[in-house]
């Protein structure tokens, strides 16, 4: 039978080297091709190694990250308390990224801002504690996140004054125009604001004024008038606590919100009176029969 080739320790050791050093060349090619931001650093918050993602994300060369405190890629006040966070870690053990990853904001050689994502993995080698951290630019996410909140705000309100309109309309058509009607709009309509409890809402009908309660009158209010047969029989306004709720994309709504209001309680006074005038030719008309 043919013999076995001999291996000597040598001769072991050299081809343990060399996959050593094939999987070393293939982790760094790896960690070198990744998209996402790769950074090591000591217990101490100096940076050690950083991979070509990291230039791009942060505007920085390799040669000027490694050797300085991580704090440099944030802005302030992260900059400031992150080696206080290091060293509340290494004391207690209590993690607040470390394992666990959140969203940050990372701060670009140019000075800009951008919203970003961090995951902290903590490992040993030796007696010594390395930190890396994966970061990754979450800005397009955090504008499509804005904007679906921004059309989901958009949509609240519109189902707010759309249920305000109904709820007034239902009001003024179902019964007659008392004051307990004028009074159940002014509620209504200061529910539907934007701020209720910082707004105040004046109804006033043909020299009679109709109030919500604790009602203070400011500089500050938006107004629509009343008008019935092209002429102004009152008008219906609300009044800000504060200037600064008189600023704002918020406005057109509040504004567009009390002319509705304002339209309705036209149509329904234009209405009530035609209909009375019906009844009383009617009665006119019963009398010049008898």
């Amino acid at each position: 039978m043919p013999k076995k080739p001999k291996t000597s320790k040598h001769g072991d050791a050299v081809g343990a080297r060399s996959a050593l050093s094939e999987r070393e060349q293939w982790m760094l090619a790896a960690v070198d091709a990744a998209v996402e931001g790769i950074a090591t650093i000591d217990e101490h918050g100096i940076i050690e190694f950083v991979n070509p993602a990291m230039e791009e994300l942060f505007g920085y060369r390799a040669d000027e990250m490694i050797g300085r405190n991580v704090s440099m890629l944030m802005p302030s006040p992260f900059r400031e308390n992150h080696d206080e966070y290091v060293a509340h870690y290494l004391n207690t053990g209590e993690r607040k990224i470390i394992g666990i990853g959140r969203d940050v904001v990372g701060a670009h050689k140019n000075g800009s801002v951008f919203p970003m994502h961090l995951a902290v993995s903590e490992v040993r080698v030796g007696d010594r504690r390395l930190f890396t951290g994966f970061l990754y630019d979450i800005s397009e996410r955090k504008k499509h996140e804005e904007l679906q909140n921004e059309l989901l705000k958009e949509l609240n309100k519109r189902n707010r004054e759309i249920n305000c309109l109904y709820r007034i309309g239902e009001a003024v058509r179902s019964t007659e125009l008392t004051d307990e009607t004028f009074l159940r709009v002014v509620e209504i309509l200061r529910a539907a604001l934007g701020h209720p409890a910082m707004t105040g809402v004046c109804l006033t009908i043909d020299q009679l004024t109709f109030e919500s309660d604790d009602f203070q009158e400011t500089p500050w209010a938006l107004t629509a008038r009343v008008i019935v047969a092209d002429r102004k029989r009152g008008h219906v306004s609300a009044y800000m606590l504060e200037e600064s709720l008189l600023t704002g994309e918020g406005l057109r709504s509040e504004q567009s919100l009390l002319d509705g209001v304002a339209a309705l309680l036209s149509e329904s006074i234009e209405r009530g009176e035609a209909e009375a005038k019906v009844i009383q030719a009617s009665k006119l008309a019963s009398i010049g029969e008898l």
